[in-house]
């Protein structure tokens, strides 16, 4: 079933950038268009590989899950600082779908108060295309986490 291969493909892209895998991102990406593109060779040729990385990317994650509370507070430090750092490249780019994306992406996570204040702010900020208010918005440093 390729319609729904496509699916989740594009959500392990999302995921996969919002924790910082962009390479990963970038192959689900692959494989996404070429589920869009019906292009099954290219799938076939390359998903295994691919289910690979993503077993590797599980095992280097399993060390942090064994709190609940800590693994909370250590992927929301992770998901914001990647969005942030994806939003403010993407800004610098004027590159409107990656922002668009990476909003949508985070908006479906629960994360601090400080931080989806400051996510309303860039999404207000982009609509109004002002990418130097984004780009200050995005900077953050690790004591802002």
């Amino acid at each position: 079933n390729w319609k729904d291969y496509t699916i989740k493909v594009h959500a392990l892209k999302s995921s996969s950038r919002l924790i910082g895998a962009m390479s990963l991102g970038d192959d689900a990406e692959k494989l996404e268009m070429a589920g869009k593109n019906d292009d099954t060779d290219y799938i076939r040729n390359n998903n295994e590989d691919f289910v690979e990385r993503l077993k590797d990317c599980k095992r280097n994650l399993e060390p942090f899950c064994n709190s609940k509370k800590d693994v909370d507070e250590h992927f929301d430090k992770i998901l914001v600082k990647s969005a942030y750092e994806t939003i403010r490249k993407a800004a610098m780019e004027r590159d409107d779908r990656m922002i668009e994306m990476t909003l949508k992406d985070i908006s479906e996570y629960a994360i601090p108060e400080k931080h989806q204040e400051k996510m309303n702010r860039i999404e207000i900020a982009f609509k109004r295309h002002d990418y130097e208010e984004i780009k200050l918005l995005s900077d953050v440093t690790e004591d802002m986490l």
